[in-house]
């Protein structure tokens, strides 16, 4: 993604380990047919962020190569991920990113990607358990316009809710959608959730972010997301963008 000469661009990388394992046939003996059991691949995703002229943040992005699509392992994988250090300004905190191999409920069953940007620490987040501790629900005007929740809360996570009008919610396929978390009756992330099928697409869109009608926090809350994908670097980058500042209410 090529990024304005006007704007600073600040950049992570945390090592994502994702491991495809082959196996020999039992009994075979190893000859010159028989390919060797390949090494763990390991796999590079970065996260960055953009400042405008004024030093307001303008894009928070999570960058995955396109090389890692043909090398998931079989099995899903959680893995936390740094911000650069400037981006501890805003109110995110970092990056929980998932490889989800076969999906999961209720809506989401095939193979995808779940980008958390969290608004916690890695600390708090860890805190979070399973059980009935913690899913206090959002009040109202903190909810985002049309999402609602089933109320499940996931360890390390928090209650996830949903848009109601998305096309998976209500029959149709799914490509990309967008994720609310909370946890004791705050939002604590927003979410990309981004089909494998759909970004091997390569998609170039832009999403609007609905919003509540009032804020926990004061700060740059995002208003879009975006997922599109770089011939040159050969990465797609899934941002957070459209930053305008709310004041807790």
């Amino acid at each position: 993604m090529k990024k304005s000469k006007s704007n600073l661009t600040f950049t992570t990388v945390g090592l994502v380990a994702f491991f495809l394992v082959a196996f020999l046939i039992a009994g075979c003996k190893k000859d010159a047919t028989t390919s060797p059991t390949p090494p763990p691949v390991a796999r590079q995703v970065r996260t960055w962020f953009n400042l405008d002229g004024q030093g307001d943040t303008i894009t928070i992005a999570i960058s995955i190569p396109e090389e890692m699509l043909s090398n998931l392992p079989p099995f899903s994988q959680l893995t936390s991920i740094k911000l650069p250090a400037g981006a501890a300004t805003t109110l995110f905190n970092h990056v929980f990113f998932g490889w989800e191999s076969s999906g999961h409920p209720p809506f989401w069953r095939i193979p995808h990607f779940d980008i958390h940007f969290m608004m916690v620490s890695e600390t708090e987040r860890e805190s979070v358990t399973s059980g009935t501790e913690g899913r206090s629900p959002l009040a109202d005007p903190y909810i985002p316009q049309d999402y609602v929740t089933d109320g499940h809360k996931e360890p390390r996570m928090g209650v996830h809710w949903w848009d109601r009008t998305s096309p998976e919610i209500i029959g149709g396929e799914f490509t990309a959608t967008m994720i609310y978390g909370s946890y004791k009756g705050q939002i604590t992330f927003i979410e990309p959730m981004i089909s494998l099928a759909y970004l091997r697409s390569k998609p170039s869109v832009t999403f609007n972010i609905k919003q509540p009608a009032k804020y926990q926090k004061t700060g740059f809350w995002p208003t879009t997301y975006s997922i599109k994908f770089d011939a040159v670097s050969k990465e797609f980058a899934v941002t957070i963008e459209g930053f305008n500042r709310r004041t807790a209410d």
